[in-house]
């Protein structure tokens, strides 16, 4: 069996309520978006995979394909900017024990998270599939790739031979 790929998102996309208004944070897609793709010969009797990179998901956000959720939707990715939170007392075995709490607030660069989801068996079509990203947040998603099995198609027996089955001879 054989297996082939379509790229769906090869452009960063911004998802969230309101645009960053900066080129680096990609295209703005608002909070819901629909990705129109293919899988020519596709066996939709098998798993297939859909990969993809994200940045700035704090909590899982809704992907589907052709009105099916993908199990896992787009995970929860590397965290906010900041952690800000508060200590417990005697946070960090302070002698004498301290009896109040402390603010902290730390910095956390974001970072890509890869993600690579299963999409279940009758899901995909040959033609006119559908992704649709639902954001509740703000994040952006870049290079999302399917990878799926192709349908074989049947060997035509060569007849050029004497021993081809049907194969009579020279007249």
């Amino acid at each position: 069996m054989s297996v082939d790929f379509e790229v769906i998102i090869h452009v960063r996309q911004q998802f969230g309520e309101s645009d960053l208004d900066d080129n680096n944070f990609g295209v703005f897609a608002g909070t819901e978006k629909d990705f129109d793709f293919n899988c020519p010969r596709v066996n939709s009797s098998e798993h297939s995979l859909l990969m993809f990179q994200t940045r700035g998901v704090d909590s899982q956000q809704s992907i589907k394909i052709n009105g099916t959720s993908i199990f896992g939707g787009i995970p929860f990715g590397a965290g906010p900017e900041f952690i800000i939170g508060e200590t417990e007392p005697n946070f960090g075995g302070i002698d004498p024990p301290s009896r109040h709490t402390h603010s902290f607030r730390l910095a956390r660069p974001q970072t890509w998270s890869g993600n690579t989801m299963i999409v279940g068996k009758n899901i995909l079509r040959s033609n006119n599939n559908v992704l649709t990203i639902t954001a509740t947040e703000t994040f952006i998603i870049d290079n999302v790739i399917l990878l799926y099995k192709k349908k074989t198609r049947p060997t035509i027996p060569d007849v050029s031979t004497d021993d081809a089955p049907g194969n009579v001879g020279a007249i």
